[in-house]
């Protein structure tokens, strides 16, 4: 019998299981051989034998392409994650292939025990099930938006009823289209009458495809880092909200007599900084489970990881261990010689259109390009007018105008409207997003002006969505950032390109501040408590030496 019963206990699946059910069910686990790295657990297309649990280790999921050969990993597994359901639920051969990573401990749930114990149980069935679509969904959708190590755990739509309620009227307009076609046919009118009829079906498959679409497109997702909302609307809208796992408070269920009886209804996920809501999603309880069973791990892994960090601080304290050797210092870059063609590459490289730029440890957004086209898009007008007028008139029309005044006419407009685009560009290039190693800053500054800087702390910040709104944002990829750092500290970074890889650098550096921030505590405790043991070892040999010299 393998000791079972603690790594079911902390599983969402077993959640509502008594102890007393559940001690019944670990004692059907059997314990499996360890298993060295780059050891397959089973292979795409073998037999399903059984439902597999992970007590120490780590695995990688994999399927393998049939047509191209192409391998690609579609989850990394570690303690306390299960796999192998799949098949045992649907039927069939293994639809991927499991390796060890490094040395792998497995307990094992026997077919027939899980077909009888996990499948027909009523308590474990709603959590199986949001398992699997989730399983399903990560397939299909295969976000790209994902970090290294970044593993996704849940996956939802809204509950199916919600898309029936989008596709219903679509479908109505469709049958309403067949049978003015079977009424135009009947009444033996003319083909072209058929026009209409085929202008009714086209309309509401139209209409049919884009609420399927729309309702496929919206996301609920919990990977092992984050908590994400994504909503969006093809060419129109394109949202996400996330917030990262630490800041999860607690989560609340919202239902109506309706989502009671079909077993839908909205999980609130509070955060520090407001509320992450998953609309209308089947199975609310299991769905809330799943989230705060990734919380609560995410906190177990931030203690791990600096007691671990401790403990080897300590080590190189006490004088257990040796400090690590520094690397060698990079060389320093060759020295190049002056140019005279240095003023002329930097004005050009100062005049680009760099919409993400790297200064140092800082990264510099701009917005869009096309906001500035628009801005200038009077100026450039008038520029174009002004030439235009030129050359009409040195072409003999207009003879009633003299040349050099219409060329005295011209070039002050010209010089004046380039001056209003040189300004309008520098008060562009001026307008910069920042993000460095420890803050987020907006800077507003003014050609020949005043300069206003707002900053916010990223250990503040709690969460970041985005919006691109509309059309015109869709197809050229920009949008607004809204970074929520506590009560009064929202800043907006206004139509950025690329806003989800804006919000992933802020991430990214959050990530990294807190690390450093971890393992800066973490070295000062364990020197602190390194000086502690070092006095006390003192003390103890004074006594030592004063006991042994009586």
């Amino acid at each position: 019998m393998a000791d079972a019963f603690p790594l079911l206990r902390r599983s969402h699946l077993f959640i509502a299981l008594q102890d007393a059910e559940l001690k019944e069910l670990a004692a059907l686990f059997e314990s499996l051989d360890e298993m060295g790295a780059d050891q397959f657990v089973f292979r795409q297309g073998d037999a399903a034998d059984g439902f597999y649990m992970i007590q120490s280790g780590q695995v990688a999921v994999e399927v393998t392409n049939a047509l191209t050969g192409a391998t690609r990993r579609l989850a990394t597994l570690v303690e306390g994650d299960y796999f192998g359901e799949m098949a045992l639920v649907r039927g069939g051969a293994r639809s991927a292939s499991v390796k060890a990573l490094r040395p792998l401990k497995l307990i094992r749930l026997a077919q027939t025990a899980f077909d009888s114990y996990l499948l027909k149980n009523p308590k474990v069935k709603p959590n199986l099930e949001v398992a699997l679509a989730s399983r399903k969904y990560a397939r299909q959708a295969n976000f790209k938006w994902l970090t290294q190590d970044e593993v996704v755990y849940l996956v939802t739509l809204r509950h199916w009823v919600f898309l029936i309620e989008m596709i219903w009227k679509p479908t109505l307009v469709m049958l309403a289209g067949l049978a003015v076609g079977a009424l135009l046919w009947g009444m033996k009118l003319p083909l072209v009458w058929q026009a209409a009829t085929a202008a009714i079906l086209l309309g509401g498959g139209v209409w049919l495809f884009w609420n399927w679409g729309d309702f496929h497109n919206d996301w609920y997702v919990v990977t092992n880092r984050r908590v994400v909302d994504i909503d969006k609307v093809v060419l129109f809208y394109d949202s996400r909200a996330e917030a990262p796992l630490p800041t999860v408070q607690n989560t609340t269920i919202k239902t109506t007599e309706w989502g009671r009886q079909l077993n839908y209804g909205d999980v609130i996920v509070n955060t520090f900084s407001g509320p992450i809501t998953f609309h209308n999603v089947p199975h609310p309880q299991a769905t809330a489970d799943m989230i705060l069973e990734q919380v609560n791990r995410s906190r177990v892994q931030m203690k791990s990881a600096e007691r671990a960090a401790l403990k080897n601080t300590l080590r190189l304290a006490v004088g257990l261990d040796k400090p690590p050797q520094k690397p060698p210092a990079p060389p320093a870059p060759p020295t190049t010689k002056g140019s005279l063609l240095r003023p002329i590459t930097g004005f050009f490289r100062d005049f680009s259109l760099r919409v993400r730029e790297q200064r140092g440890d800082a990264i510099v957004y701009h917005k869009h390009p096309f906001l500035l086209g628009v801005e200038l898009a009077p100026e450039l007008g008038g520029i174009l007018l002004a030439i235009i007028f030129v050359a009409v008139r040195l072409t003999g029309v207009l003879p009633m105008i003299n040349l050099w005044v219409a060329l005295a006419i011209a070039a002050i407009l010209i010089i004046f409207l380039l001056g209003r685009v040189i300004y309008e560009y520098m008060d562009w290039k001026n307008d910069v997003y920042m993000v460095t190693a420890t803050q987020i800053m907006d800077v507003e500054r003014k050609p020949f002006g005043n300069e206003q800087r707002k900053a916010a702390n990223l250990d503040a910040v709690m969460n970041i969505s985005f919006v691109r709104p509309g059309i015109v944002a869709t197809l050229l990829n920009y949008g607004t950032v809204t970074i929520n750092a506590g009560p009064g500290g929202e800043m907006k970074f206004f139509n950025v390109f690329d806003p989800l890889g804006v919000q992933q650098d802020i991430y990214r550096r959050k990530e990294s501040r807190e690390q450093a921030r971890a393992a800066a505590a973490a070295k000062q405790r364990a020197e602190e408590m390194g000086q502690y043991l070092s006095v006390f070892y003192e003390i103890m040999e004074d006594e030592r030496k004063k006991r042994g010299s009586n």
